[in-house]
């Protein structure tokens, strides 16, 4: 009972001492949903342009939001120029202020704020297949501007902005230095550089662009001093 006593003491002090100040920093959160003008409460991605324009990737379509008042895009089955698909996967906004979308079946688009039109890409087939379907899990860019993209059937892909070329990664089961899984979730450079992809079921992989070797780190080695609980990981940060 005493201990309890002198917690309860404490925390009064320590609460009581508090500024006003600090008490008024306590981070407020606003909401913004259907009610505000949101196409769809299921939002899977959002990122924030140079414009100060907050983008949110819904599962029924593209949502611009300015601060008061939102802008809706969505596939015109009629108009080749918007966008492929409502159901968007993921968002990222390159170095060169260019917005991409990842959707299903292997599509991409990129999107011109100054005409408000998209373009379409498609990721190469793979193993013989003529299509690709795979989902669009995550798009980055490295220092070269090249832009890394994560599937979940098929690996990464990467492409050359400049040239259109493709580049796809994946599983060799005969090359130790190549994806574990072709199932990527997440992929984030860090500062040096070094590709990390959060996986399904292979645990944490990175990819060292001098070397072109991958590195996988599960829970059954060890990634310097710390280990990775579980082999499924969704979210790289």
């Amino acid at each position: 009972m005493t201990k309890i006593r002198v917690a309860l003491f404490l925390f009064v002090i320590i609460h009581i001492s508090q500024p006003p100040l600090l008490i008024s920093q306590i981070a407020k959160f606003g909401h913004l949903s259907v009610d505000q003008g949101l196409s769809q409460n299921s939002v899977g991605s959002i990122v924030q342009d140079y414009n100060g324009f907050m983008w949110f990737a819904t599962a029924d379509g593209l949502n611009r939001y300015d601060g008061y008042t939102f802008r809706i895009f969505k596939n015109d089955p009629k108009d080749t120029n918007s966008i492929y698909s409502n159901n968007i996967h993921c968002l990222y906004l390159d170095k060169d202020s260019i917005l991409w979308l990842g959707f299903n079946n292997g599509r991409i688009d990129c999107f011109n704020s100054k005409t408000n039109h998209f373009t379409h890409f498609y990721l190469p087939p793979q193993n013989g297949k003529t299509e690709n379907v795979s989902s669009v899990m995550c798009i980055t860019e490295n220092k070269l501007k090249q832009l890394f993209i994560a599937t979940s059937d098929d690996g990464i892909f990467i492409l050359n902005k400049q040239t259109g070329k493709w580049l796809n990664f994946r599983n060799d089961k005969n090359n130790a230095n190549t994806l574990p899984g072709n199932n990527i979730s997440k992929i984030i450079f860090d500062k040096q550089g070094v590709l990390w992809c959060a996986t399904w079921g292979n645990g944490a992989v990175s990819w060292n662009p001098s070397t072109l070797k991958f590195t996988q780190y599960t829970n059954l080695n060890s990634l310097n001093l710390q280990t990775i609980y579980s082999d499924v990981i969704l979210h790289a940060f």
